[in-house]
């Protein structure tokens, strides 16, 4: 992956410029320390260059499924990943397909998922593992 190199943005008073213009998966994927930066630094709340692990959820553009799981396998895989050990161990995974409209998709093969379906699985997955912010590229 290229560097990305921008002036210092505080996303705060600079978010409607960064959303009308070219960038925003690679400021996205800089933020989510998914692509490396030439220059400058980004800063979270509380004063530290990386969000604590888990706390930032990703949704690539680019699939991220594994066709022979189902979605319960899926985001239960994801939350492994992501978990560290104070983490939300008993998460209502069936609660967050729901939330994500996969109600009737929870033990059907992601190979067997429309492409919109997909692409709600994918953002189950950024939101599995509590959390708390999400960003879809």
């Amino acid at each position: 992956m290229g560097k990305f190199s921008s002036p210092n943005i505080n996303l705060i008073p600079d978010i409607a410029h960064i959303c009308e213009s070219a960038g925003k998966s690679t400021v996205l994927s800089v933020l989510g320390n998914l692509t490396g930066r030439s220059s400058g630094s980004v800063i979270f709340e509380g004063g530290v260059s990386q969000p604590p692990r888990g706390t930032l959820g990703i949704v690539p553009q680019k699939n991220v499924l594994f066709p022979e799981l189902t979605c319960y396998q899926t985001l239960r895989l994801w939350r492994a990943v992501k978990q560290l050990g104070d983490s939300v161990e008993d998460e209502d995974i069936e609660q967050l397909l729901r939330d994500c409209d996969l109600e009737k998709k929870i033990y059907s093969n992601a190979n067997n998922l429309s492409g919109g379906q997909k692409r709600k699985l994918q953002l189950a997955i950024g939101l599995i593992g509590g959390s708390k912010s999400g960003f879809l590229l």
